[in-house]
C-alpha cells in the first residue's frame, strides 16, 4: 500500500524531492521548504480514518502556508511552490515504479488531492503575501520620499538663508551643502520618474551610449563624500542601445549606494567589463561584506544587509527593474569582511 511505501522511504522522499528542486532551481537552498511536515499530511491521509482526515488537512494546508512564507523570504517566484509538492508526487511514484510496486487507485486519488490542495493553499498564501508586501512597500515608500524630500528642502534652505544673509560666500562649503542638498532632491525626483515609467510599462527611448562617456557623467554629477574615493576603469570604445535615463538611474542608484555605506577611508571602484553579448557595470564598495546568506534579496525594495531598512530606498529594485527591462540581468557578489560588487549586465548594441 502507499501509506506503507510513505512510511519505509520516508527519507528517500524527501532526498528525491531536494534533489529534484535543485536541478529545477540551482540557487534553491537545502533545508528551507517544509515538505517533510506536508509529507506527514500525506501519510496521515492515506490512513483513510475519517477520524484523522480533519488532521490530515490541517497538516497539508499548515505545510503550504509554511511554504509559501519561506519561498517568499527566500525571494523564490511562486512557481517554486507548486514545484515543491509536485517534486513529492514524482518522488513516490518513481520509487514505487523501481521497486515493482502496485499503488492502489484510491491511494494514488488521496495523494493527488493533498498535492491539489497543498499547491493551491501555497499559491494563494503567496499571492496573499505579495499583495500585503506591495501595499507595504507603497507606504513605505511614500513615507521614504516624503522624509528625504523634506531633509533635503530643510537643508537647503537653511544653507539659503545663510548665503542670502552675506555671512559666507557661495563658494564655501554653506554652498556646497546647498549644491548636495539639490543634487538630492534632483535624484529623488529622477528616481521616482524611473520607477513609475517601470510600472507603467512605458516604451523604452533607446539610443546609442557611449558607457564609458555616461558613467563619467553619471558619477560626477553625484554628491561627493570626501572620506570615500571613487575610482574609475572604464573601456572607452563600448557600446549599448539603451534608455538614457533608466541607465542612468540604475547605475547612478548603485554608485550611491555603495559611496554611502562606504566606510571612512574606503573606497568605491566602478568599472566597465566588455563581454561576447553583455557590457557588464560593476560597482565595489567597502562596507565590510552583506552579512547576509541571501544576498538577492537586497534588490527588493527598502532592504540593506538582509533586513529592511528604509534608507536603502527603492535604489537596488530600480536597478534591477531597469536592466531587466533591457533584457539584462542584476546581481550582487558579496566580498566578506571587505565589501561587494553589485553588477549590471547590459545587452551590447551591434557595433559595440
Amino acid at each position: 500500500m502507499l501509506s506503507q511505501l510513505v512510511a519505509s522511504h520516508r527519507q528517500e522522499i524527501l532526498e528525491r524531492t531536494e534533489r529534484a528542486m535543485a536541478r529545477r532551481f540551482p540557487s534553491h537552498p537545502p533545508g528551507i521548504d517544509q515538505i517533510p511536515r506536508f509529507l506527514d499530511g500525506v501519510a496521515l491521509a492515506l490512513e483513510r480514518s475519517s477520524e484523522r482526515e480533519g488532521a490530515a488537512r490541517a497538516a497539508v494546508h499548515a505545510a503550504a502556508v509554511a511554504e509559501a512564507q519561506a519561498r517568499k523570504d527566500h525571494g523564490f517566484s511562486i512557481e517554486v511552490v507548486a514545484r515543491s509538492f509536485g517534486s513529492v508526487c514524482e518522488a513516490i511514484t518513481s520509487i514505487a515504479v523501481e521497486r515493482g510496486i502496485e499503488l492502489d487507485a484510491r491511494d494514488m486519488q488521496l495523494l493527488n488531492l493533498c498535492i491539489d490542495d497543498a499547491i493551491a493553499d501555497g499559491i494563494l498564501h503567496y499571492a496573499m503575501l505579495s499583495e500585503r508586501a506591495a501595499a507595504n512597500v507603497a507606504a513605505l515608500r511614500a513615507g521614504f520620499l516624503a522624509h528625504e524630500m523634506r531633509n533635503a528642502i530643510n537643508g537647503a534652505m537653511v544653507a539659503f538663508e545663510v548665503l542670502r544673509e552675506g555671512r559666507v560666500g557661495i563658494l564655501g562649503r554653506t554652498g556646497d551643502v546647498l549644491d548636495r542638498c539639490l543634487r538630492r532632491l534632483n535624484t529623488l525626483i529622477a528616481q521616482e520618474l524611473s520607477a513609475a515609467r517601470l510600472e507603467a510599462g512605458a516604451p523604452l527611448q533607446r539610443e546609442r551610449l557611449y558607457v564609458a562617456r555616461v558613467v563619467h557623467e553619471i558619477v560626477m554629477a553625484l554628491p561627493p563624500r570626501p572620506e570615500v574615493a571613487v575610482t574609475l576603469e572604464l573601456d572607452e570604445d563600448v557600446t549599448i542601445d539603451a534608455d538614457r535615463d533608466l541607465f542612468a538611474s540604475a547605475v547612478g542608484n548603485l554608485v550611491q549606494n555603495a559611496i554611502k555605506h562606504t566606510r571612512p577611508g574606503g573606497e568605491v571602484r566602478v568599472r566597465t567589463l566588455r563581454e561576447s553579448a553583455a557590457v557588464r557595470v560593476e560597482v565595489e564598495d567597502a562596507c565590510g561584506g552583506l552579512g547576509t546568506d541571501h544576498p538577492e534579496a537586497l534588490f527588493q525594495a527598502f532592504r540593506r544587509g538582509g533586513s529592511a531598512i528604509a534608507g536603502a530606498g527603492l535604489g537596488l529594485a530600480i536597478a534591477r527593474q531597469s536592466v531587466e527591462s533591457h533584457g539584462g540581468t542584476a546581481s550582487v557578489h558579496d566580498l566578506p569582511g571587505k565589501g561587494c560588487v553589485f553588477s549590471l549586465a547590459w545587452p551590447r548594441s551591434g557595433s559595440g
